[in-house]
C-alpha cells in the first residue's frame, strides 16, 4: 500500500495558520448625541434631532440671534464594548450626516474641527453648555460645509483607542473653525426619521496573533508524516528470519538520522 507523503512545510503551515491576523471591520452606532450653545448655557437640547455647531453668530430658525460671540459645539459617544480590549484599530472614521447649514453675506462657510472628549460621563438629556466635559486633543478636520446635504466623514486613525476600549466608550465633540464671519451648521442625530441617518464609526481592528493550539488536523498530519517516513525506512532482519547470512562486509540499513523508530 502506497501512503502519501505529508511534507514538514504542510504540517508547519497547518500549525501556523491559527496565528495569522485577521482584519476585521465593524460598525458601530452611536448611543449619544446632542449639542450646546453659549446663547442658552443652562438648556439641554438633548430631545433635538439635530445638532448645531456654530461659530460667531446663528441666523435661521430662531426667533433672537445670539449675540456676536455665540458659539455651538456638537457632542457624540460610542459604545465600544463590542471590539476586544486588546484589539488594535488599524483604520476608523467617524460618519455624520450634514442637513444643511447658513452664512451671512461674506463669510466663508465652515471648516468642522473634530476633539477627543476624554470624560465620558456626560448624558445627552442632561448636558448643558455650563456642564459641557472639557476638549481633549484635536483629532481631524473636514469641510468646508455648504449649503448641500452629504455624508460627511472625519478619519480618526491618528487616535490611540487603548483607553477607550478599556473603558468602553468614545466621545468626541465637533467645534467650528475660526472662520471669517458668522457660519452654522446642522447635523443629524440618532433621533431622527427613526434613526435613518444616525451617526456611525466605521472601525477596521486586528488582534495579536497567539501561539496555536494543537489541533486534531495538525495531530493527522503529524501522525501521517511519521507514517510516511517509515514507509521509506526498511527495517533490519532478525537473526531468526530465513535467508543467508549476511556477508561480513555488508551493513545493516541506517535509519535516518533524528527520524522515528518504526520498529519494535
Amino acid at each position: 500500500m502506497r501512503i502519501p507523503i505529508v511534507t514538514a512545510s504542510a504540517v508547519l503551515l497547518a500549525l501556523g495558520s491559527a496565528s495569522e491576523s485577521l482584519a476585521i471591520p465593524v460598525q458601530i452606532l452611536n448611543v449619544e448625541d446632542t449639542f450646546v450653545s453659549t446663547h442658552w448655557e443652562d438648556q439641554n437640547f438633548g430631545s433635538h434631532t439635530q445638532m448645531r455647531v456654530e461659530w460667531s453668530f446663528q441666523t435661521g430658525r430662531v426667533p433672537v440671534p445670539p449675540p456676536p460671540d455665540s458659539l455651538s459645539h456638537a457632542f457624540l459617544k460610542f459604545d465600544l464594548s463590542g471590539v476586544p480590549d486588546n484589539a488594535r484599530i488599524t483604520s476608523a472614521n467617524l460618519n455624520l450626516f450634514h442637513a444643511g447649514g447658513v452664512r451671512s453675506t461674506g463669510s466663508d462657510w465652515p471648516m468642522i474641527d473634530l476633539y477627543y472628549v476624554p470624560d465620558d460621563d456626560w448624558a445627552e438629556t442632561a448636558i448643558t453648555w455650563l456642564s459641557r466635559p472639557g476638549l481633549g486633543a484635536p483629532l481631524a478636520s473636514s469641510g468646508p460645509f455648504a449649503q448641500a446635504v452629504f455624508w460627511a466623514t472625519w478619519d480618526l486613525s491618528v487616535h490611540d483607542f487603548s483607553t477607550d476600549l478599556n473603558d468602553n466608550y468614545l466621545s468626541v465633540a465637533l467645534v467650528a473653525h475660526e472662520r471669517n464671519g458668522s457660519t452654522h451648521t446642522d447635523f443629524v442625530t440618532k433621533d431622527f426619521f427613526g434613526g435613518f441617518y444616525q451617526p456611525y464609526l466605521l472601525i477596521d481592528y486586528d488582534l495579536p496573533a497567539a501561539v496555536p493550539e494543537p489541533n486534531t488536523n495538525a495531530l493527522l498530519l503529524l501522525s501521517l508524516f511519521a507514517l510516511a517516513v517509515c514507509a521509506r525506512t526498511p527495517s533490519p532482519k532478525s537473526p531468526t528470519q530465513a535467508g543467508p547470512r549476511p556477508r561480513r562486509q555488508e551493513r545493516a540499513p541506517m535509519v535516518p538520522a533524528g527520524g522515528p523508530t518504526c520498529w519494535a
